[in-house]
């Protein structure tokens, strides 16, 4: 009976991270109800008196230990015709009425144990292989050698169940030919590379809510069989070997949820060209390197979610050809490349919600050609002409999807932009305190500076450039005639927006200068800005000097053109002639004054 209590406890563990998978319909109440891996009914410790009446009949597994009830009925179960597992041990259970499992011609595994009033049994009421299985559990003695504070039992595969000891180290004495061995939630800290050297045979260690922070090299070495390994809830875990894992060809179960892991070294998945379920999530992961599940391509479901990555890259999930379920929710990522899904043609369900997307490209959604469930709520969408392309790519999509909720511009806050119209879409919002959506910001979160194979520089689109940007970022282009700029220009590109404002401000500085000039007869000039009162050392430059000016090095400002409003002549003269003409005409009587005052 130990080892169905064993597992009764680790379904807990399994409902908790399967509350993501929608329920099956007509879960009983006080019952959760999930499909996979298995379509299952988890209705354990509810105090309930009776059986569920409304069990959904494609139930392969369902668990009623540890609840009061007192009979089994006849219709109990005639139903669920596809049910392997039945756990109803530690009830008040007394009568089993006749024909009460007929039908159940699939069911595998029985648990009607720690029924202290179960007295009688009827003889047809294990009609069939379930008979034998009931006895063996019940009569079947421990294994040799079983280690102190442990229990061991044959059937139905030779097992070391240790959970709940306290145990500040793995058990020494274990069986060589066990198969399952559970050390969960002691107080282990260390895996040693002995410790499970000798079980070859091993198929199922769990190991999760120890303190567990290293794991040698070759802690796994030789479990050639090994198809389960759950080190999950280990939170002083943050850094594992790039072989802890090698040679473990057969697994198709990795438990490393919270972990505390920031990174995952190179080549740490090498190899396990079996695994099928691979959960990640509740770690501190930052990013991924290039290529880190290359070798997994049969792997279906990657949990990822809840950790702090960033930018899902373009190779950063390449291999994961038959992947059904990517979970990268709750998260930070800023960015997703044009490819990083050109690998997941089969992906079934994408997970995205509450990270800090601003956009996504059509482009790299188009590869997703399986996607069935798309949550994309929980980030701030701008919705003006980079959308577009998600757009239009939803206007293909014909599965089901969240809301996107616009967060700009102002006047589409709120608004779903699967919703929208194609007018919405037009001209570009400029957002500077966003990297990725401005260029003037010239410095990443990093605090390096942006180059155009920088991620988020690839993310701003061509519709948010100028017409000299989209051919060129640093264009050599002149700018256009200033005159143009009597007034400010609304325009729907933000890089003319800016333009026109630093000319507005431009114009307003000339305009006071030129009131300037007109208050100070001697500030009339070149030198305007300089006081009245000159430096002495002025006095002594030699007029002759004036000839011989070098051309400034610094880039010329394109002159002024006389406005359509009425300068005096001074003014225009002064636009039109050049510098050196200038400085002859009006210094050198600036000059003369300065030496009849001395």
């Amino acid at each position: 009976m130990k080892t169905l209590i064993v597992e009764g406890g680790r379904l807990l563990c399994l409902v908790l991270w399967l509350n993501l998978v929608p329920v099956m319909n007509g879960c009983p109440a006080k019952c959760v109800c999930y499909s996979e891996p298995r379509p299952t009914v988890a209705c354990q410790q509810q105090g309930l008196f009776s059986i569920p009446t409304e069990i959904p009949i494609r139930s392969q597994r369902i668990f009623l230990q540890s609840n009061k009830l007192t009979v089994i009925r006849s219709t109990s179960f005639s139903s669920v015709h596809n049910l392997t597992v039945l756990w109803m041990y530690s009830n008040n259970i007394s009568h089993i009425e006749a024909g009460a499992f007929y039908g159940l011609e699939r069911l595998e595994e029985l648990d009607i144990g720690d029924n202290s009033n179960l007295r009688i049994i009827s003889p047809t009421a294990f009609r069939g292989r379930l008979l034998c299985l009931v006895l063996w559990l019940n009569l079947v003695p421990v294994m040799n050698g079983c280690p102190a504070k442990c229990v061991c039992y044959s059937e139905p595969r030779p097992t070391v169940a240790c959970q709940q000891q306290g145990l500040f180290s793995i058990p020494t004495e274990i069986p060589i030919r066990s198969q399952r061995i559970f050390l969960q939630s002691n107080k282990l800290t260390v895996i040693r590379s002995t410790s499970f050297s000798s079980v070859h045979n091993l198929t199922v260690l769990w190991m999760y809510s120890n303190n567990i922070s290293h794991i040698e090299a070759g802690a796994f070495y030789g479990l050639e069989r090994l198809e389960e390994l759950d080190i999950g809830d280990n939170s002083n875990l943050r850094i594992i070997s790039p072989t802890a894992f090698r040679g473990l060809t057969k697994l198709h179960t990795l438990h490393l949820h919270r972990c505390g892991l920031s990174e995952l070294p190179m080549g740490v998945f090498r190899g396990l060209f079996s695994l099928q379920y691979l959960y990640l999530q509740d770690n501190n992961l930052l990013a991924l390197h290039e290529d880190t599940f290359l070798d997994l391509a049969n792997l279906t479901y990657l949990f990822l979610h809840n950790n702090k990555i960033k930018v899902v890259t373009d190779h950063m999930l390449r291999g994961l050809i038959s992947l059904d379920r990517l979970l990268l929710h709750q998260n930070r990522i800023i960015h997703v490349q044009q490819r990083a899904f050109n690998d997941l043609g089969k992906l079934t369900t994408l997970f995205l919600f509450f990270n800090n997307l601003t956009m996504l490209t059509g482009e790299a959604m188009n590869p997703l050609v399986s996607l069935q469930y798309l949550r994309l709520n929980g980030n701030q969408w701008i919705c003006d002409c980079r959308a577009r392309p998600l757009w239009d790519w939803f206007k293909r999509f014909k599965g089901s999807s969240s809301e996107l909720e616009c967060h700009l511009p102002n006047s589409l806050t709120g608004k779903d932009l699967k919703r929208l119209k194609s007018d919405d879409l037009e001209g570009c919002v400029d957002s500077p305190s966003q990297v990725q959506t401005s260029i003037f910001n010239t410095k990443a979160r990093s605090g390096k500076f942006l180059s155009l194979d920088d991620p988020l520089v690839e993310s701003i689109p061509r519709c948010c450039l100028s017409d000299n940007d989209k051919s060129s970022i640093i264009s050599s282009k002149s700018l256009p005639d200033p005159s143009s700029y009597n007034s400010r220009q609304i325009t729907n590109n933000p890089l003319k927006e800016k333009e026109n404002i630093s000319k507005t401000k431009f114009r307003e500085l000339e305009r006071t200068k030129n009131e300037t000039r007109n208050k100070q007869s001697l500030n009339d000039g070149p030198l305007g800005t300089m006081s009245n009162n000159l430096d002495q050392t002025m006095d002594k430059i030699n007029p002759d000097l004036l000839d011989n000016l070098e051309p400034s090095t610094a880039p010329t400002r394109k002159k002024k053109k006389c406005s359509k409003k009425p300068k005096s002549d001074q003014y225009c003269l002064k636009a039109h002639a050049s510098t050196v003409q200038v400085l002859a005409v009006l210094f050198l009587p600036l000059f003369l004054v300065s030496l009849a005052l001395s």
